[in-house]
């Protein structure tokens, strides 16, 4: 009969395995608590400086993020071992803001766009002069899929999310923008020019503008792409769903619309 696996042997074999089944390349780091995490919580800003694709636990509430580079962050995972594992996340990691601070600011120094991916998170509790939610400057092109941006406050636009700068483009997947509140664009502000917005199988529902643009304000030549989703039951003065200037170009697409939870 085979002995019992004694617990260094059985530390060693998932270990192995974990290293052996992970499906991302060697950038790929876990952060969270716990024994197989690469990474704690508190390093989470240094964390996304370095590596191009980090996985976060579910089992944490986040502070701000500040992204600089490209990089791809995956929440959702129980625990590090799951992400380690290949094992598909099924919950969401919740990033809060702090006062007068947005949830998540991305700023790109570089010239060049970055790609910047979240997935499976919950951005809220931002309060922030503008770009409550999201802050977004620089040259970027920003993806976020299976994400939920809620109860978000601007003083200015963008309770939700603000898109800053020239030529940058937003993608919005199976996501929802809910509950925000600005002055003006309360779920989502778009200015500058030059910006690709696409709405794909999303919600931009109950934000509430004091002034316009109760769901999207934009501002500037620009172009949103919708389909499959949803504007609607927003409040503000004007422009309850949408206030947009002439420059700014809608398309819609189908409408059949099936979102996925998010919540």
């Amino acid at each position: 009969m085979l002995e019992p696996m004694n617990t260094m042997a059985m530390l060693f074999l998932l270990m192995t395995l974990s290293d052996w089944y992970s499906p991302l390349d060697h950038e790929f780091v876990t952060v969270g608590k716990g024994f197989w995490c690469d990474h704690e919580p508190n390093d989470i800003n240094q964390v996304i400086s370095e590596f191009s694709q980090v996985a976060i636990t579910s089992q944490v509430v986040w502070s701000p993020l500040n992204i600089q580079q490209a990089v791809t962050i995956t929440g959702g995972f129980e625990n590090c071992l799951d992400a380690k594992l290949g094992i598909q996340p099924t919950g969401f990691s919740h990033i809060q803001g702090a006062k007068m601070l947005p949830v998540i600011t991305i700023e790109s120094p570089i010239k060049s766009a970055v790609d910047i991916k979240l997935t499976r998170v919950v951005i809220e509790s931002g309060d922030a002069p503008a770009g409550a939610g999201i802050l977004a400057n620089g040259h970027y092109r920003l993806s976020l899929e299976q994400v939920l941006i809620q109860n978000n406050h601007a003083q200015q636009q963008g309770g939700g999310l603000l898109l800053n700068g020239q030529a940058n483009s937003l993608k919005l997947v199976n996501s929802v923008i809910k509950n925000n509140q600005a002055r003006q664009g309360a779920g989502l502000a778009i200015d500058g020019f030059g910006h690709l917005v696409i709405l794909e199988n999303s919600m931009i529902q109950q934000n509430i503008a004091e002034i316009s643009g109760g769901g999207i304000l934009c501002n500037g030549l620009n172009l949103i792409q919708i389909q499959n989703s949803q504007i609607n039951g927003n409040s503000a003065q004007w422009g309850q769903d949408m206030d947009a200037e002439i420059t700014c170009q809608t398309q819609i697409g189908k409408t059949d619309f099936k979102l996925k939870p998010v919540e």
